[in-house]
């Protein structure tokens, strides 16, 4: 396994999203690099640069710790934690002054030593509820 494509993977994280370095995504994705969420949604370059400008405006200050890379057949996989502010502008909830916590693993696929594609699987809910999305469905079990 290519140490480079460990280095790409990390370069995800902190140049792509923490920077929204499009030109060091252009430096470890194939143009055709494809992205897909929870195994429903598949975006491809473009659709994922509007989602990125979309996410960076949302969660603002974002600092990713990496926890674990683990390499095999071809694959980077990573599991991280993302912490943020949310600035407002995601289902009508409104902002907050105070860090968001986002966990999940990503797992890339290559082609040669660039990205060429990346499973997501991600804790939008938690985000939601710790936003205060599910405020409604409390109850006093919980």
């Amino acid at each position: 396994m290519s140490n480079l494509r460990v280095e790409h993977a990390k370069s995800w994280f902190h140049d792509v999203f923490g920077s929204g370095d499009l030109d060091r995504l252009d430096e470890i994705a194939i143009a055709e690099v494809k992205i897909e969420t929870a195994g429903r949604h598949l975006v491809g370059k473009q659709e994922f640069i509007g989602f990125l400008e979309w996410y960076r405006s949302t969660f603002t200050d974002s600092q990713w710790e990496l926890h674990d890379i683990i390499t095999g057949d071809g694959k980077v996989v990573i599991r991280y934690t993302g912490t943020s502010i949310y600035a407002g502008g995601w289902l009508d909830l409104p902002a907050r002054e105070e860090p968001v916590k986002e966990t999940g693993v990503l797992i890339f696929a290559y082609n040669r030593d660039l990205i060429s594609k990346v499973w997501c699987e991600l804790s939008d809910l938690e985000v939601y509820s710790d936003l205060g999305g599910l405020a409604h469905m409390k109850n006093a079990e919980s």
